[in-house]
C-alpha cells in the first residue's frame, strides 16, 4: 500500500484494505490526458513519463520504416519481426545501438549541445553520467573501493589499480590483436584502429578523427585559437604537446633521474625506483642511480633564446632545425649554435648545455653513493661503476671485462692485435702500454744512447 506501506500477498487483499482503511477503490488513479486508470501512483507516474516521452521523440524501424511512439515497442518489433537486436541507428554516422538511451547519448557527440550543467561551477556536459563523475571532484566522494581499502573516484581507475597491484586481468580484450584495456572508452577507440572507422568529421575540411578530442584540437587550426601560452615569452600554441616541446629546452626540466645500469632517464624518483626492480638480479644496492640537477633558469633561458637567432643576418626562428637549415644553405655555416661567453661553436644544440657548465660551474650529475658531482653524464656513469664494481665492456676474444671502453681498446690492440703504438725515438723499441714506454724512457741505458 502506498499510503501506509503495508504489504499483501494477493491483489484481492490489497483491494479490501484500500476500501476499508483508506476508502479508495482499485484503479482509482486516472491519467489527466487519456483518463486511463491505474491501481498505483507509481504506475500512473510511469505512464505519464512514457506518454510525454513518446509524444516528443517518435522512433522508426530501420528495416520496414514503421513508426513507434515508444522505444521499447520498436525494440520488441525489431526482435520479433526482423531478429535485430540493435534497432536504434545514429542519423549522422549510422552506428547501431541496443538501447535508445545509448543512441541518444551518442548523437550528442556529433553536436555541441551540453544539456547537463554543474551546480558548483560553470562546466556543462553532454551526458548525465559525465556530470555525476564531475561532481565527485567537488564533493570529494570516492564510491569505488578495492579489497585493500583503497578508494577511487572513477571505475576505470579502480580497474587499473586491480590489474597493476592485484594482478587481475583487464576486462576489455580485443579479439583482433589480443590487447587488453582497463577503460571501455579506450577499448572502443582501439577497435576503431582496426576497422578504420572515424566518426568525427571536420566541418571545414574533409579530415576525420577517431575521437571528439582530436577533432576539437584540429578545429583550432581553422579558427586560429591558441589556448596554450608560454609563461616565459609571447609564444602560443594550439596543442599542449607543442607547448611542452617549446618549454622543455628553456626550463631544463627534462627527465631528472637516471639509471646507472641501462642509462634510462625518468621524470620522478618513484619512476626510477619502479624501474630499478628490473635490475634486482644485477645489483642489490637500495639506491643505485644518479640524480640530474636542474640548471639555473636564468642562464639557460638567455642562451636558449640567443641560439634561435642567426649570427650572420640576425634572423630569428621558432625552431632550431629551421635555423640550422638556414645557416647551412644561405651562409654556409655548419655550426650555428654558439656560446655567449667564449668562442665555442657546435653543430648540435645538445652539446651546448654541457659546455655552459664550464662557465657556470654547475655539476648537474650527482652520485647517490657519495657526495661527488660531475659536469658530464658519461663521466658520472663511469664513476658509478666504481661503486657497483660492474665491468660492462667485455672483450670478444677473451673473458676479460673492463669498466672503461678506452681500457678495452688498449687491451685489444696490445694483446690480440699485437700492435705496439708507443715507439722510442732514441733506440727504436716499441711498447704496447704507455706505462712500459715511460719506464723505458727513464732508463739510464736509453738515455745514454
Amino acid at each position: 500500500c502506498t499510503e501506509c506501506k503495508k504489504q499483501f500477498q494477493s491483489t484481492n487483499e490489497w483491494k479490501e484494505h484500500m476500501k476499508k482503511d483508506h476508502s479508495i477503490n482499485g484503479h482509482e488513479y486516472k491519467c489527466p490526458k487519456c483518463n486511463q486508470k491505474f491501481r498505483d501512483v507509481h504506475c500512473l507516474t510511469r505512464h505519464i513519463r512514457r506518454d510525454s516521452f513518446a509524444t516528443e521523440i517518435p522512433v522508426k524501424c530501420p528495416t520496414c520504416n514503421l513508426v513507434f511512439k515508444m522505444p521499447h515497442l520498436l525494440k520488441k518489433h525489431a526482435v520479433l519481426e526482423h531478429q535485430n537486436d540493435c534497432p536504434f541507428v545514429c542519423e549522422h554516422c549510422g552506428l547501431t545501438f541496443t538501447h535508445h538511451s545509448a543512441c541518444k547519448a551518442h548523437q550528442l557527440t556529433h553536436s555541441d549541445e551540453r544539456p547537463y550543467a554543474c551546480e558548483h561551477c560553470e562546466k556543462r556536459f553532454k551526458t548525465k553520467q559525465l556530470l555525476t563523475l564531475h561532481t565527485y571532484m567537488h564533493t570529494g566522494e570516492k564510491p569505488f573501493s578495492a579489497k585493500c581499502d583503497a578508494k577511487f573516484r572513477y571505475r576505470g581507475t579502480l580497474v587499473q589499480h586491480l590489474s597493476t597491484v592485484h594482478n587481475q586481468p583487464k576486462p576489455y580484450l580485443c579479439n583482433v590483436c589480443g590487447k587488453s584495456f582497463c577503460r571501455i572508452n579506450v577499448f572502443r577507440y582501439h577497435q576503431h584502429t582496426h576497422t578504420g572507422y572515424r566518426p568525427h568529421k571536420c566541418k571545414h575540411c574533409e579530415k576525420t578523427f577517431f575521437t571528439s578530442n582530436q577533432l576539437r584540437l584540429h578545429q583550432h587550426n581553422h579558427d586560429g585559437k591558441k589556448l596554450f601560452h608560454c609563461k616565459m615569452c609571447s609564444a602560443s600554441y594550439c596543442r599542449s604537446s607543442a607547448l611542452s616541446k617549446h618549454v622543455k629546452p628553456i626550463t631544463g626540466t627534462v627527465k631528472t633521474y637516471g639509471c646507472n645500469i641501462c642509462h634510462k632517464k625518468f621524470g620522478s624518483e618513484t619512476g626510477l625506483q619502479t624501474h630499478n626492480k628490473n635490475h634486482t638480479d644485477v645489483l642489490d644496492a637500495p639506491n643505485h642511480g644518479y640524480l640530474i640537477l636542474e640548471p639555473t633558469e636564468t642562464n639557460s633561458t638567455a642562451w636558449d633564446m640567443e641560439n634561435k637567432t642567426c649570427r650572420a643576418c640576425g634572423l630569428k626562428f621558432d625552431r632550431r632545425r629551421l635555423l640550422k637549415e638556414h645557416a647551412l644553405s644561405v651562409h654556409g655555416i655548419k655550426k650555428p649554435f654558439y656560446c655567449l661567453q667564449c668562442d665555442f661553436v657546435t653543430a648540435k644544440y645538445e652539446r651546448l648545455r654541457p659546455h655552459m657548465s664550464v662557465h657556470t660551474g654547475e655539476k648537474p650529475y650527482s652520485c647517490t653513493f657519495c657526495p661527488r658531482s660531475f659536469r658530464i653524464k658519461s663521466t658520472a656513469d663511469l664513476h658509478i661503476l666504481t661503486h657497483t664494481k660492474e665491468r660492462p665492456f667485455k672483450c670478444t676474444k677473451c673473458e676479460k671485462s673492463f669498466r672503461h671502453p678506452s681500457t678495452l681498446k688498449k687491451h685489444v690492440t696490445a694483446l690480440h692485435d699485437n700492435l705496439k703504438s708507443y715507439i722510442c725515438e732514441t733506440c727504436g723499441r716499441a711498447f704496447n702500454h704507455v706505462n712500459s714506454f715511460r719506464r723505458h724512457k727513464q732508463n739510464k741505458v736509453c738515455l745514454a744512447k
